[in-house]
């Protein structure tokens, strides 16, 4: 569902620079909160650029030479700027005006009943002496230092400076729905033509023979644009400043506009491009804030005019409504509101630029947000959801991880519920303190999985059950039992009822992996939420596996909890939040050991290993056997639409007994294959990164059917020739049958923690980590687990409190990534802090004084002696807690105090 748009009226906009003209075309925008609100940039000579702030309820803007015109709502004008020729005073009789247009240094407006008014600069060929008479207007262009208008029968009137014969209009200027004009004229046919005539530039008057199907023209001094009826550009005439090199990727053009040696086109989703002349900033000085949803986007002579909907600042976020929709967002020239109580977006990147949004979700699901910048000025896009408000009472619910944003990519997922706002920031991240560009904005609301509720339980029939689905918009119920100690956010619900026609206890076996974590899972019995008896199991955790085992009582109806994260947050792979669940009440398991492999000259790799088969069960197997596939070598960012079929390889099927397995037996069979050579096809063919073989162990219960009961990796690792660094955990990957090429191969080859080598007693200090993986990508960390032999530590400030000088202590930092725990050492000195400082030591009304400059909130001691000479004895004579201004103003009687010499001390 597309969101809601609202067309604008009375829009079109014709200047001597930047006549945009549109024919059977409309610029839509997405719903706000309030009016439109125009902004300006570039020179400011003559304050063109300082919008007043009476200019609102305004429909329609032009620019001028230096100055601006805009078209109120209630069909009034305002004008501001320079007015060295009466252009910014505005006549009363300008009222019911629907269209208004700009030249150097005068003015046109058109009135509903067809009739115009002039006014401004008339000192050049009598660009204000309008024609006597002149009524059924239509359509209006305040040019150079000429002007342009439309009857209704679409003939052409001009008059006003002639010296190139811009005036002299063509026979050939009929059916004309609309003109443009700079120092030559243009007009727009009613067919899509265009004729030109008295332009000063030659290859501005020669209209391209490809303009055909024209809905819009637009004409700067010495250049024009011309925008089709299919949303594209073309661009012709003077170039001295790239005016007409139209931006890379322009398409879905709604509007177009020119300035003097500027260009301007809206795209049709309300995002606007500048370019060309740059002199005073009227390309690269952008919105003072960003703008979306834009309306005619014009230029004067070295300024910049444009109407739209500011949402850089949080009071001004712009609403979007519906359930799937796709914008383009802009967080050039934007804000951050820190001094405002805006967030830190994101823990561990630094953030800037930020745009806001709102939403209301209109039913519960999984909400997915993605931005993708389209310059690769943004940096790292940094995507944040929050409830609330108001800033300062925000609370986030998602952000992007740092990783998952492949420097161009963000995602952020939670789960949605009906009727709530959330409010979606959108900044740029960099190691340089926020990125700013353009980025596609999509929001997608997916309904929840169908059995996220208890009440919802899928109903597991048989013995044997496997599903491969989503966490992406599940929830977690009030009164639901934890199921782990992660405490994941999102549960699905399953109901088995064990079977009454096998043995009694029956051995069940559940099995659960994902993309970057093992889920957790849970067994209960009970017929609600609130009043679950717990089922004892056997678990543990492989690498991203998870497995439980318990022992069934026939006819027991068993619910079944399966615990996840609705986001991976190491890959930017389709299937976030993706897991695979099975279970198997004949409870089989499958090992590998004593593994071996080598690599041929070829690039294959050859591997032999024993798979241990167990039978947990009481009763004896049907016929097993070991089936070995493989995938072959590929990119980490290889897209799974060009992932070639010939690299998944079934390597053959080995059979684990001439007879079946009896209960509690085991049997070790050798297996052996060959993993084929890299991919040669596909996007990123020159870059394969690993390989991985895995194993299924499969029962036949009848002729010609076999089916899997477990499967685990047999062997990984990166190709000769680009690091041949194993991966984490030393033999576990994100290599899942059940994901056949997303396979996430980031191997980890060091953890360090970042921070200085000495510390400061009582104070405080900054620590991070960074680990570093074999692609060289690093990762900051600062919110993980911590250790220390005497300081504290918390998310990253170390704190040593109150220690002996030249104290060593030892850091240590542990950053869990994919389900395995890695560690890093560093020493670090603590030094004590300098001596407390004595000042200003004076008799007062018979009392001695003197000022102690200490540390705040430590306890200190003045001590006296009577002289310096060995053996030397300090008396205390005061003891206090120096408060947080770090200054203890000590005071005592004289006769107290028959000593010379002070000392002030830190207490240890």
């Amino acid at each position: 569902m597309n969101p809601p748009i609202k067309p604008l009226s009375r829009f079109i906009c014709l200047g001597w620079l930047a006549g945009l003209l549109l024919v059977g075309s409309q610029i839509t925008y997405l719903a706000q909160a309030g009016p439109p609100t125009v902004v300006a940039w570039g020179d400011n000579t003559y304050g063109q650029a300082n919008v007043p702030a009476h200019v609102t309820n305004v429909a329609t803007i032009v620019a001028g030479g230096f100055f601006n015109l805009a078209l109120r709502s209630n069909g009034t004008v305002i004008a501001w700027g320079q007015n060295s020729s009466g252009q910014t005073n505005v006549p009363a009789t300008a009222t019911n005006v629907m269209v208004i247009s700009g030249g150097y240094s005068h003015a046109l407006v058109l009135r509903s009943n067809g009739t115009m008014i002039v006014w401004g600069d008339n000192s050049l060929g009598g660009q204000t002496n309008m024609p006597s008479g002149l009524t059924g207007i239509k359509a209006i262009a305040a040019c150079m230092f000429h002007s342009l208008a439309v009857r209704t029968n679409g003939t052409v009137v001009a008059w006003g400076y002639n010296d190139n014969g811009q005036t002299n209009v063509p026979a050939a200027a009929t059916n004309v729905a609309s003109v443009a004009g700079g120092y030559g004229s243009f007009a727009l046919r009613s067919n899509g033509t265009v004729v030109a005539w008295g332009s000063i530039y030659a290859n501005q008057a020669n209209v391209l023979p490809t303009l055909t199907n024209i809905s819009a023209i637009a004409s700067g001094l010495g250049h024009a644009l011309a925008l089709r009826s299919n949303g594209t550009v073309i661009a012709w005439g003077d170039n001295s400043f790239g005016q007409t090199n139209l931006p890379f990727g322009l398409t879905n053009v709604a509007a177009i506009g020119c300035g003097a040696n500027h260009s301007f086109a809206i795209e049709s989703n309300g995002f606007m491009r500048v370019w060309g002349r740059d002199t005073h900033s009227q390309v690269s000085g952008g919105p003072p804030q960003p703008i979306n949803g834009v309306t005619p986007a014009i230029g004067g002579y070295y300024h910049s005019l444009a109407m739209g909907y500011l949402n850089d600042n949080f009071a001004n976020r712009m609403t979007l409504s519906g359930t799937n929709i796709l914008i383009k967002a802009n967080n050039q020239n934007a804000s951050t509101e820190y001094g405002f109580d805006e967030p830190y977006h994101h823990p561990t990147i630094f953030t800037g630029h930020t745009v806001w949004f709102t939403w209301t979700a209109p039913a519960s699901g999984g909400l997915v947000l993605t931005a993708t910048n389209t310059d690769f000025s943004v940096d790292t896009p940094i995507l944040a959801v929050y409830s609330g408000s108001a800033l300062t009472n925000l609370t986030q619910l998602t952000v992007n991880a740092a990783n998952s944003s492949s420097y161009n990519i963000a995602r952020a997922v939670f789960t949605a519920v009906a009727g709530q706002t959330y409010q979606i920031a959108f900044a740029g991240g960099s190691d340089f303190g926020g990125g700013q560009g353009n980025a596609y904005l999509r929001l997608k609301l997916s309904p929840p999985p169908a059995n996220d509720l208890f009440a919802n339980a899928a109903v597991i029939a048989g013995n044997y059950y496997t599903l491969t689905s989503s966490f992406v918009g599940a929830s977690r119920e009030t009164s639901e039992p934890s199921h782990s100690a992660a405490m994941l956010g999102q549960t699905l619900w399953w109901n088995w009822t064990a079977p009454t026609n096998g043995p009694s206890p029956l051995s069940v076996r559940l099995m659960a992996d994902a993309v970057s974590f093992p889920p957790a899972m849970g067994v209960y019995t009970g017929n609600s939420v609130a009043s679950l008896a717990a089922v004892t199991l056997t678990k543990k955790t492989n690498g991203m596996s998870s497995e439980a085992t318990f022992s069934a009582t026939p006819g027991t109806t068993y619910r079944i909890a399966l615990a996840g994260k609705q986001t991976d947050p190491e890959s930017t792979a389709p299937l976030f939040g993706s897991f695979r669940f099975r279970l198997n009440c004949r409870a089989f398991g499958l090992t590998i050991t004593n593994l071996t492999s080598t690599t041929n000259g070829a690039g294959a790799v050859t591997f032999n290993a024993n798979a241990l088969i167990q039978n947990f069960t009481t009763t004896a197997s049907r016929p097993l056997r070991v089936s070995i596939s493989a995938i072959s070598g590929q990119s980490t960012t290889e897209p799974l639409a060009a992932l070639p079929a010939s690299s998944i390889s079934s390597l053959g099927n080995f059979p684990a007994t001439s007879t079946n397995l009896n209960a509690g037996q085991s049997v070790l069979i050798p297996i052996s294959g060959i993993v084929p050579a890299p991919i040669t096809s596909g996007t990123n063919s020159a870059a394969p990164i690993a390989f991985g073989a895995y194993a299924s162990l499969q029962e036949q219960p009848a002729a010609s059917q076999w089916f899997t009961m477990d499967e685990t990796l047999v062997t990984f690792d990166k190709w000769p020739g680009i690091g041949e660094f194993f991966g984490p955990g030393g033999g576990v990957i994100r290599l899942d049958p059940g994901f056949i090429g997303l396979s996430a191969f980031n191997p980890l080859l060091s953890v360090i923690v970042l921070g200085p080598n000495t510390a400061i007693e009582g104070q405080t200090t900054v620590y991070s980590g960074r680990a570093t993986y074999a692609d060289t990508t690093q990762i900051n960390f600062t919110n993980t687990t911590w250790q220390a032999t005497r300081p504290a530590i918390t998310n990253g400030l170390f704190s040593p409190g109150s220690v002996t000088s030249n104290t060593p202590a030892t850091l240590t930092a542990q950053f869990l990534n994919s389900g395995f725990l890695y560690s890093a050492t560093t020493n670090v000195t603590v030094i004590n802090l300098p001596a407390p400082l004595l000042q200003d030591a004076k008799r007062v009304s018979g009392n001695f004084t003197m000022r102690i400059q200490g540390v705040s909130n430590r306890v200190h001691v003045v001590e006296a002696t009577t002289n310096l000479a060995p053996p030397q004895i300090w008396l205390p004579v005061g003891t206090n807690t120096i408060g947080a201004s770090g200054l203890w103003n000590f005071t005592n009687a004289i006769g107290t105090i028959p000593q010379r010499f002070f000392r002030a001390r830190e207490v240890e």
